[in-house]
């Protein structure tokens, strides 16, 4: 079809308006409905020049251009994804009545199309709301319409248009990216010109096959991680065998149909890609562990998981771990492909760098914690040296914190080290960012692209059009040059995430403008001439993600608990049986995870923190609650203090300590420190201290239970009275304060019953009733 120039359809539409204008003044202010309310846009945007003419000049009772439309036009299907200069594009959608009243003689139509010349151009479009003044117009074709006739308020209809490149009026031999829109429209809004009552925007990537432009390398993340859920605390059966205990079941989630499962099918079936695997060998222990007997928490008991407290029920996931371990072994077996192991437990870099002991408190983790299995579960080797900070947001102080961590390579969000105008075109993702480290740069656009889960339909094709967008026109900014980019998807990606996309890398590597490459292959493509090498300092993280970091008091909590487990470790027989689950928990208790779930990791902690404070507390001194009374002369004179164990294996390496306070009216004969080991399993051994009464009254004395390392770092204590009192024959009574009535009833009886012997002696009528006043 040959166009008409734009001055001529310019006049047409000056012709239609004073015809039109015409008729309102004999009919009245009877214009086409304004738009109300703001569609919801697939992939919108604002073309800076428009294909055809400018509309006509709206009426002042039409609604603004930025105001909302009265039809929501959803856009959910674009057939192929990427069509032939010489083919068809099938646009498939639902149009919504968002008005409070019908909309009579409603059609759906086709917008010219326009070339992006630029991916601010694409940004241009994409951030674009309601119908626009700029918008190409609607192709007045009636065969690329669908009637849709009166739609109610709140009705939706469907619609489908199988449009020929050819009449988008794309040129001759198209070759880029061009913008189209799918515009919902009566017949006399575009006989008047009028805004339509909707709009969505797509693109189409058109590329010839005998292009010879160099495909752009591109390397894709493909994380397998998910929140900590194993515990530090163990379930012991009825026959004393120790379970692992979860916080959360993974086994729907390692299921065929869960998102875990799915992470690891996809990627199996997309080896083409070559997907760089980013796996947290946290995550691998934990389904290790459901393979075989575990408990799943269902509530919380102060004396800890155990076959009596109610809290847990047995967990049903192991057929699904054994299913998913090997599934995982098998898609990393399969090519070869690339694999990062993050650091264990996926530590928050950035919440860590950000603290005054965050570097402290994660080098006394990380050692104990890296003895876990990990990737070996998988029978691969994966590489050590990669970080992934929250979301790519980096800056020197986390930069820092990744090279102590023995890290030369960073994955950085384009956000944080964006590129001058300086360049016209996209640069390579590598480049130096000092220290001997490398930043490899995900391209902020894609990244942003992929930051959702993408759960409808219509989310997911704007996506994928969006990718074949930007990835065609970075390859056409510099066909001459091969670029190598990144694409970092979240690190909880969702199952439909996943699925578009692999379905855009596909769609542009057939395309031929984009080559699959893994993250390797990007470092050491080298970096570009002129591209920022500038990382930012810790007062340019954004505030955004600075927000949902791990405060001082969460990081600085870790020493509490290193201090409260190092005291433990000492008195174990066996200290790895807590050394290795509370130090990888600890770890848990900073996971990157939890920036996005912070309740769920305040819920973590606090559950850690307990359960460590129960184990400190379960060897523990027993409170004095009974009279101790010693006859004769001192020589077998004890005071006794009593230890209970209340942990299942034995303790040793202890020292009980007594001390007598106040004035020296009893001296303590026997070492005052004893050396103390107590069987596991509620035990109960008391300790016995000779003791000397030198004085009548009360004395203060106090028990110290601490080890033998730190012997002034008591972990318990007790502090009880002693009263001392002379009796006849040298008898010493050396009780405890509780018993000071009993001691003061026996006194009044025996002084009692002697001045009754006195006066019966002296009256020789012998003595008085015990009840005499």
């Amino acid at each position: 079809m040959r166009r008409r120039s734009p001055r001529l359809q310019r006049l047409a539409r000056l012709s239609r308006l004073s015809l039109a204008s015409g008729l309102v003044l004999l009919a009245g202010p009877t214009l086409a409905p304004a738009a109300q309310a703001a569609p919801r846009i697939t992939v919108t945007g604002v073309p800076t020049v428009t294909q055809n003419a400018a509309r006509a000049p709206q009426a002042t009772t039409e609604a603004p251009a930025d105001a909302h439309a009265s039809v929501q036009v959803t856009l959910n299907t674009v057939s192929p994804a990427a069509p032939a200069p010489d083919g068809d594009v099938t646009l498939s959608g639902v149009a919504t009545n968002r008005a409070s009243n019908a909309v009579n003689g409603l059609h759906v139509g086709v917008t010219y199309g326009r070339q992006m010349s630029s991916r601010s151009d694409i940004e241009a479009v994409a951030s674009a709301g309601g119908p626009q003044q700029s918008d190409p117009n609607e192709i007045d074709d009636q065969s690329l319409q669908d009637q849709i006739g009166t739609l109610a308020p709140g009705a939706s209809a469907s619609f489908s248009l199988k449009v020929p490149v050819s009449k988008l009026a794309l040129g001759s031999s198209p070759d880029g990216v061009y913008f189209v829109g799918v515009d919902a429209q009566t017949a006399n809004g575009v006989a008047l010109g009028t805004l339509p009552l909707g709009i969505a925007r797509t693109f189409l990537p058109i590329h010839p096959s005998s292009d010879t432009a160099k495909a752009t390398q591109v390397a894709t993340l493909w994380p397998v991680t998910d929140a900590p859920t194993i515990q530090a605390q163990t379930y012991v059966d009825s026959n004393g065998v120790e379970q692992p205990v979860l916080t959360n079941d993974l086994a729907t989630s390692l299921g065929p149909d869960g998102r875990l499962g799915q992470l690891a099918s996809i990627g199996a079936q997309n080896t083409n890609l070559h997907l760089t695997w980013v796996v947290n060998p946290d995550l691998i222990d934990t389904v290790y562990a459901m393979t075989g007997d575990y408990q799943v928490l269902t509530g919380s008991d102060t004396s800890g998981a155990n076959a009596t407290c109610n809290c847990v029920r047995k967990g049903s996931g192991q057929d699904a771990a054994k299913a998913w371990l090997t599934a995982m072994q098998q898609a990393l077996a399969a090519g070869k492909p690339e694999v990062v192991s993050l650091p264990y437990a996926d530590p928050d870099l950035a919440s860590l760098a950000h603290s005054a002991n965050g570097r402290q408190q994660l080098s006394a983790l990380l050692p104990l914690a890296n003895t876990s299995l990990g990737l070996d579960r998988l029978q691969v080797d994966g590489e050590h040296n990669v970080a992934w900070p929250y979301q790519g947001y980096v800056d020197t102080s986390i930069a820092s914190l990744a090279k102590s961590m023995g890290a030369d390579e960073v994955v950085v969000n384009g956000a944080s080290m964006p590129d001058s105008g300086n360049l016209n075109f996209t640069p390579n993702a590598a480049r130096p960012m000092g220290d001997g480290m490398t930043a490899v740069v995900a391209d902020n656009q894609l990244t942003d692209i992929f930051s959702g889960d993408l759960s409808t339909q219509s989310e997911q094709t704007a996506a994928t059009q969006r990718f074949l967008a930007e990835t065609l026109e970075i390859t056409l900014e510099h066909p001459d040059q091969q670029r190598d980019i990144l694409v970092q998807p979240p690190r909880e990606m969702s199952t439909a995430t996943a699925q578009t996309l692999v379905k855009a890398l596909s769609e542009a590597q057939d395309g031929k403008w984009v080559q699959s490459a893994n993250l390797d292959d990007v470092v050491k493509a080298g970096a570009t001439p002129g591209a920022n090498t500038s990382v930012p300092s810790p007062h340019a993280y954004p505030s955004s993600a600075r927000g949902s970091e791990l405060g001082d008091t969460t990081v600085n909590q870790l020493g509490t608990y290193q201090g409260q487990l190092s005291q433990l470790q000492q008195i174990l027989t066996r200290p790895d049986r807590l050394r290795d689950p509370f130090s990888a928990a600890m770890v848990r208790s900073v996971s990157t995870a939890w920036r996005d779930n912070p309740i769920a990791g305040d819920s973590y902690r606090t559950d850690m923190g307990q359960y460590l404070s129960v184990l400190q507390g379960s060897v523990q001194l027993i409170p004095k609650t009974t009279d101790v009374v010693v006859p004769g002369d001192n020589s077998s004179a004890t005071v006794a203090v009593s230890v209970e164990n209340d942990l299942e294996q034995t303790v040793s390496k202890m020292q009980l300590k007594l001390i007598v306070g106040g004035s020296p009216r009893l001296r303590i004969d026997s070492d005052p420190v004893q050396d103390v080991t107590i069987a596991g399993g509620r035990t109960k051994t008391t300790y016995r201290f000779r003791v000397t009464a030198l004085a009548n009254g009360t004395v203060d004395m106090k028990a110290e239970l601490a080890t033998a390392q730190n012997p002034d770092t008591p972990f318990d204590t007790m502090s009880f009275q002693v009263n001392v009192t002379s009796v006849s024959a040298g008898v010493i009574a050396v009780i405890a304060s509780g018993g000071l009535l009993l001691v003061l009833a026996g006194l009044r009886l025996y002084w009692k019953r002697k001045k009754n012997a006195a006066l019966a002696a002296a009256s020789a009528e012998g003595p008085e009733p015990d009840n005499a006043e």
